[in-house]
């Protein structure tokens, strides 16, 4: 099954290899910008972010690949 999907998995292969460094970015902004911090705030209020935090949301195709097997 996983193998006819090797080609779509390769953007999952490179946001995994850069999460950690995305991790790093985003909590790096939110320590030195209020800007940033507020920004958050009312985005993870907006209904169509259903509650999730910019975090929670990058995490999720981290753990979703292998929840897939």
């Amino acid at each position: 099954v996983y193998l006819k999907h090797i080609p779509s998995l390769n953007a999952y292969v490179k946001f995994i290899q850069q999460y950690e460094d995305a991790v790093a970015a985003l909590q790096e902004a939110e320590s030195v910008s209020k800007e940033f911090q507020q920004f958050l705030l009312v985005a993870k209020a907006n209904p169509k972010s259903q509650n999730h935090t910019l975090s929670s949301l990058l995490v999720t195709p981290v753990s979703r690949l292998p929840r897939m097997e």
